[in-house]
């Protein structure tokens, strides 16, 4: 079924342009939603909250939206600092850089710190910070001095840090710690937890599951530090109705002259994604592409399903966020084990209350079924549903029980 897309989203005049803004448009285009929301809402209140915890963890699958969610807390932050437009000569309203994937056993604390002084204006560096800072050249990115060690760079910041009203720090892609083969993960956190405190600043931190094991390596690091989960929907009829809300959104900014109503392939849309907006998103804008390069503008279900991740990719990134949503949660099993470590002996026990930010209460209630026939291409589905639904174990098989009174 193809029919017209929804126009009051995107602007009209983007049909006529280059297919290189239409896809710069959809991709600068960020959709609101509730998991998302949720952990916006606590972040934003930590950020803006002077005393508390002074590092923040956002943990979630990869292609969930961590992301798209510190674009718009920067967005957020610049326009709350400049409501008049970019000011050149105001401090930065933060700071930010990514955890490079190392090329060898040890991080470089050096590249780290000079990547967070790279946006700085020569400026704040010689007149602020004297003859020191001016000794290492920091006027530029090429021109950094060698003789700089990562301690004389970090104290840089934190002076800088301490006489600017300090700003928010992000780092994206903290899971690359883990990579690391000297194992010293809890180590590394401890340096970030250090900085922040010394610093005075809120630091927040996005990263995957992988994170996840060095959390709770230090009582220390856990008690000045907040875990906030931005999950993927599951199959509560809350989170399909969200999902379904997210494809709608859409549908409507994808410019395209016509094309399938995403919404009725949402078995598709979700079985691919593993309910992750990002990678949902992700493979839009390439669909988007190519329907302008090969289809003159129209999305057909062959081109959607042919700009789609595999099934080998989507079953590999299944089983990684459910492992990964397993080690998050609190369960009967967690609590238990605290009460046996302080000596308590409860007369019952029951599931945690509390969980993390985001996190949604599994559904038992089985999806109905309906008469139709699956969708060849959605072979990792046991039956076809009205909400989106993904088996337990991606790529095992259900137990097969012979009749009663058959041997």
């Amino acid at each position: 079924m193809t029919s017209s897309p929804a126009t009051d989203g995107f602007p009209k005049s983007l049909l006529r342009a280059e297919t290189a803004r239409k896809v710069e448009y959809f991709e600068r285009y960020l959709v609101r939603h509730p998991n998302l929301d949720a952990v916006d809402r606590a972040l934003w209140r930590g950020i803006n909250h002077k005393p508390g915890p002074s590092l923040f963890f956002v943990i979630g699958p990869t292609g969930v939206g961590k992301t798209t969610l510190m674009t718009s807390l920067q967005r957020r932050l610049e326009q709350q600092a400049f409501p008049n437009g970019p000011d050149k000569n105001a401090r930065p309203p933060y700071l930010a850089c990514e955890i490079a994937a190392p090329e060898s056993s040890q991080h470089n604390w050096r590249d780290f710190y000079l990547n967070l002084l790279e946006p700085l204006e020569t400026k704040f560096i010689t007149d602020r910070l004297g003859e020191k800072a001016a000794r290492f050249n920091l006027a530029g990115r090429g021109a950094y001095s060698p003789r700089g060690t990562p301690s004389d760079y970090r104290e840089i910041l934190i002076k800088w840090f301490k006489q600017a009203s300090p700003p928010t720090v992000f780092i994206d892609e903290t899971q690359h710690l883990v990579n690391l083969k000297s194992g010293r993960l809890g180590e590394h956190l401890d340096v970030l937890k250090s900085f922040a405190s010394r610093a005075k600043t809120k630091m927040v931190l996005f990263g995957t599951y992988q994170l996840l094991p060095g959390r709770n390596l230090s009582a220390q690091l856990a008690r000045r530090s907040v875990d906030l989960h931005l999950p993927r929907y599951g199959l509560s009829d809350r989170d399909a109705r969200a999902f379904e809300s997210v494809i709608w959104a859409f549908q409507r900014h994808l410019p395209l002259r016509a094309g399938e109503r995403l919404v009725d392939h949402v078995d598709l849309l979700y079985s691919r994604s593993v309910g992750c907006v990002g990678i949902l998103k992700n493979w839009l804008t390439w669909a988007l592409e190519n329907a302008w390069e090969d289809n003159s503008g129209r999305l057909t279900l062959p081109l959607l399903k042919a700009s789609a991740p595999s099934l080998k990719v989507s079953s590999r990134i299944a089983e990684e966020v459910v492992e990964g949503e397993q080690i998050l949660a609190d369960g009967p099993e967690t609590e238990a084990r605290l009460f046996r470590l302080l000596g308590l002996t409860p007369t019952e026990m029951a599931p945690a209350e509390n969980s993390p930010v985001g996190v949604s209460k599994p559904v038992g209630r089985p999806a109905k079924k309906v008469t139709t026939q699956p969708d060849p291409d959605l072979k990792v589905f046991k039956v076809v549903t009205r909400k989106p639904r993904l088996p337990q174990s991606v790529g095992v098989r259900n137990p097969k029980r012979d009749p009663v009174g058959k041997t």
